[in-house]
């Protein structure tokens, strides 16, 4: 089975943040992240773990970002 991976919810939410003027420290405030390199990993795919997709998910259903 092949591992996950969550490419096309990333750029929707990259799209997303562009298009609402939303920086990396605006999500890691609201998502409780003291480092707002950590959620541009996270976000960009820079890191690609189970943490990391979790939180693309949340970022995801809590803007419903479709």
């Amino acid at each position: 089975m092949s591992e996950l991976t969550l490419e096309s919810g990333r750029k929707k939410i990259l799209e997303w943040m562009r298009a609402n003027n939303v920086s990396y420290q605006d999500i890691a405030t609201a998502f409780g992240y003291k480092n707002k390199q950590t959620v541009r990993d996270y976000i960009t795919g820079d890191v690609d773990s189970t943490k990391a997709n979790e939180l693309v998910l949340r970022i995801i259903s809590k803007f419903r970002i479709r």
